[in-house]
């Protein structure tokens, strides 16, 4: 036994060097997280790669300033998660003077080590909404409020504070100031400056959550090194892009793009802006859910419009477009995933107005047209210019002034997409060239 003691003491010291190494030492830098606007599938993912983040560096707490109306609430509950299981002391801080924690902002700021508020900032009215800002009905009212009920009353519960008026926030939408939320045991302390927030909390020991089971810590912020979390370039754009109404911008951007390439075919442009726009879309949908039938009735609405442009119907393709545009953007975000976000009818009224008016006056213009060549004949198209639908030779297709028609080669083959210019008829073919540019 003596003779392995020196193997006994060198193993014992190991272990307690690595386990000095694991544990975050105090007075460590303090790792801060923003949060501005809605709560979206991206702040879910901002607040857990920076609690992350402060793990791997051992920092010793992370600050979430927090100004937020309220957002989803599967991101709420995913964010909720990750703090109430951080290792590292999550402090949240409703701030400066003026913010809020409204709706999803209160389940985060309850779920903290240490909930703080400046003056001048309220918290409150969490009662569950749908995507349209209207109340829910029914038994869905009753499944999703007593769920949201269960759910905050569980995140006071764990961190000791008032469950009672959690409760009242999310049945009675009830808000409270700062102040009032520090009587009402809702948060820690009230501080107007992260200094004196840090000074607030000096010597506070939380509870954290770690692999070998639940663990105090001492907080020693005080004159640490703080560190912001910044966004990356590709973060940037998603956080821009992660809002309903930009989503919808980009969605009509892609729609018109796509019609107006159709309509004008070889413009390039169009095309162009309306797939980057698409793109965007697409991009921003993984971070705010869509209801797939809904995007279906998007899509149906564009083909109905580019059906418009080949088919004489008189208006009706066009009307049974818009109606299912309307229809499409009213459903587009309304999932069981996406309660708490509003999305104003005006707004969708007003991109079915707009889409209406370029459909219709195009179409106008088409018709105009149509009406002169009715009057002038094919003869009237020589001279003119078009361009190539398919590539040329013996036969092939060629767009001009809004119509497609056969055509044959005066010479050498044409390719698709090249100008042309029509030389003469040839029974109910145009005879055309290619148009050196």
């Amino acid at each position: 036994m003596r003779r392995n003691a020196p193997l006994f003491w060198l193993i014992l010291l190991f272990v307690s060097l690595f386990s000095l190494a694991a544990v975050p030492p105090a007075g460590a830098a303090v790792y801060q997280i923003n949060i501005d606007g809605p709560i979206t599938g991206f702040t879910r993912d901002f607040v857990h790669e920076g609690i992350q983040k402060a793990l791997r560096d051992h920092g010793g707490a992370v600050l979430i300033r927090l100004d937020t109306p309220g957002g989803l609430i599967s991101a709420t509950r995913e964010i909720v998660k990750d703090v109430l299981n951080s290792p590292v002391p999550v402090i949240v801080y409703v701030a400066p003077s003026g913010a809020r924690a409204g709706s999803a902002g209160t389940f985060i700021t309850l779920a903290a080590h240490v909930a703080a508020m400046a003056s001048g900032t309220h918290i409150g009215a969490a009662h569950p909404i749908l995507l349209t800002g209207g109340d829910l009905k029914g038994d869905a009212r009753k499944k999703v409020v007593n769920d949201t009920i269960a759910f905050i009353r569980s995140i006071a519960q764990k961190r000791k504070r008032n469950a009672k008026w959690a409760e009242a926030a999310v049945r009675k939408s009830v808000s409270i100031t700062a102040k009032e939320a520090l009587k009402k045991g809702i948060i820690d302390c009230v501080a107007d400056t992260r200094a004196a927030l840090f000074k607030k909390v000096e010597g506070k020991v939380v509870e954290v959550s770690t692999k070998e089971g639940i663990k105090k810590r001492v907080l020693h912020l005080t004159g640490q090194p703080v560190r912001e979390i910044r966004l990356s370039l590709l973060e940037k754009i998603g956080k821009k892009l992660a809002d309903p109404q930009v989503m919808l911008i980009l969605l009509v951007i892609g729609i018109l793009g796509i019609y107006l390439e159709v309509k004008t075919p070889g413009a390039t442009l169009p095309g162009v802006i309306g797939v980057t726009a698409f793109i965007g879309f697409l991009f921003a949908s993984r971070i705010i859910p869509i209801n797939y039938l809904g995007i279906l009735l998007v899509f149906l609405a564009i083909i109905l419009f580019i059906a418009e442009i080949y088919v004489t119907s008189f208006g009706a393709l066009t009307i049974g477009g818009l109606v299912a545009l309307a229809i499409g953007l009213k459903i587009l975000f309304q999932t069981e995933r996406s309660i708490g976000l509003a999305i104003p009818y005006g707004t969708i009224f007003g991109i079915v107005a707009v889409i209406g008016g370029v459909v219709v006056v195009l179409g106008t213009l088409l018709a105009r047209d149509f009406r002169r060549k009715k009057r002038t004949g094919r003869e009237g198209l020589v001279g003119e210019t078009g361009v190539a639908k398919t590539s040329i030779d013996a036969s092939g297709k060629v767009f001009i002034h809004g119509e497609i028609w056969d055509a044959c080669s005066t010479g050498e083959p044409i390719e698709s997409g090249s100008p042309v210019r029509v030389q003469g008829v040839k029974g109910l073919r145009l005879v055309v060239e290619k148009e050196e540019i």
